[in-house]
């Protein structure tokens, strides 16, 4: 089911008139020429944008998850959190959390953390009967939400422990899971209920957990991190000198790096795989569009990201009902980058001021599907007159793994790769 990671293919593109070239699917949007005469419909507009795989743009993702509700947590672990801004999943046992404890909580918790479920009274959910695994599931998010005020919305399994039938009941109740299982998710392929960790505690350093980082944003993938006690309190308790020497580095790669709640990044992959653009009126003068995405609004409220192909002229833009990200320029194509949260509500993107233009009469890219990809690559090419074009998805090796091809044809040029058959890697 799952085809080549974009970062380990390369693409192949080759015309009548020889022109040819290397592609390596690392690289975005690598440039079209584009010059809109006319009003845009809305199967045209789907060539316009792309979503980001990650929030704001960044290339990996990092969510910090505490267990079990320990006060060392609760307090060294939140300060040196607070200093950087960083959020984190707190997975609490309910029946843990008395009145007091929770009144703390709700006076000093930052909204920015998640509180999850950690069940309700951390039990082996293997050797409970079914009506009882309810009561430890679905209990504990009620308890915690009517105790602390807020959604519960993700699981964490006690002891790691589950199966099928204590993943299926999870799902009745929450958006996602996690596991104590080691590993990272690329953002294609999502357990939603087995979510992979990596242990952070008593014994790893600092500079082991740094390199996770590093592999998150390298691979573009997610990393979820599992810490319990801190500085002696708690179960195989972190040393707070490597907690605190980590967060640092963690805010050194900010740049690269959305830092989220579980559920937050469960919340961006779900709206980003169900999120619809469509073109109320677009033209050389303005976009005017909706971005929607079918979803439950009162759970799934995270910004999106996207990348809108602009036409070259507009050099400055106006964007009304999102956040304009930043205006970007590549191999002479111009991209508004936009945060926006999914809704019924247009928006309006229009250029304030314009920018001579620069003709390009080659071969030029348009438009890239999501990265990595699941069963086909869609990409879409723009040839300057009528000609043939081939687009071969080629492994380092030189073997020829997929190929398209289209005959006389000219403009923005859409292929499908189909890549189902291919072995995972």
């Amino acid at each position: 089911m799952l085809g080549y990671s974009w970062v380990t293919s390369r693409l192949i593109i080759f015309s009548r008139n020889q022109i040819t070239g290397w592609l390596f699917f690392l690289t975005q949007f690598l440039g079209v020429d584009f010059s809109l005469s006319q009003t845009i419909n809305i199967e045209q507009s789907r060539l316009l944008y792309s979503i980001s795989p990650v929030y704001d743009f960044k290339r990996g993702i990092v969510s910090i998850t505490f267990d079990d509700g320990y006060s060392s947590q609760f307090g060294l672990g939140l300060r040196a959190l607070n200093r950087f801004n960083f959020p984190a999943t707190l997975y609490l046992v309910s029946d843990f959390i008395d009145s007091a404890k929770a009144i703390e909580l709700k006076r000093n918790l930052p909204f920015e953390h998640e509180i999850g479920s950690h069940s309700k009274h951390h039990y082996h959910l293997k050797s409970i009967e079914n009506n009882c695994l309810i009561e430890e599931i679905y209990g504990s998010s009620y308890q915690l939400e009517k105790l602390l005020e807020r959604r519960v919305l993700t699981f964490a399994y006690p002891w790691g422990e589950f199966n099928q039938n204590i993943k299926s009941t999870v799902a009745k109740f929450y958006i996602a899971s996690r596991s104590a299982n080691l590993g990272y998710y690329w953002l294609d392929r999502i357990d939603y209920y087995g979510l992979k960790v990596q242990a952070f505690n008593q014994g790893v350093e600092s500079r082991t957990a740094d390199k996770w980082v590093d592999f998150a944003i390298k691979n573009r993938c997610w990393l979820v991190e599992m810490i319990h006690g801190l500085e002696g309190n708690g179960y195989l308790p972190l040393d707070s000198a490597d907690f605190v020497s980590h967060l640092e580095y963690i805010n050194e790669k900010k740049d690269d790096l959305w830092v989220a709640t579980v559920s937050d990044v469960i919340k961006y992959v779900s709206e980003a795989s169900k999120t619809k653009v469509s073109c109320i009126n677009c033209s050389d003068s303005l976009y005017y569009l909706t971005i929607v995405d079918e979803l439950n609004d009162s759970i799934y409220n995270q910004e999106i990201s996207i990348e809108f192909r602009i036409p070259d002229d507009w050099q400055q833009v106006n964007v009304l009902g999102a956040e304009l990200f930043k205006i970007k320029y590549s191999g002479g194509n111009s991209f508004a980058l936009i945060n926006v949260l999914p809704s019924e509500n247009p928006i309006t993107i229009e250029p304030k001021s314009f920018k001579e233009l620069v003709s390009h009469n080659n071969i030029r890219w348009v438009y890239q599907g999501q990265n990595p990809f699941v069963d086909k690559i869609r990409v879409a090419i723009y040839l300057p007159k009528v000609d043939d074009i081939s687009v071969n998805l080629i492994a380092f090796n030189g073997a020829v793994l997929v190929q398209g091809y289209q005959s006389n044809v000219a403009g923005d040029v859409e292929i499908f790769l189909p890549t189902s058959s291919l072995p995972e890697g």
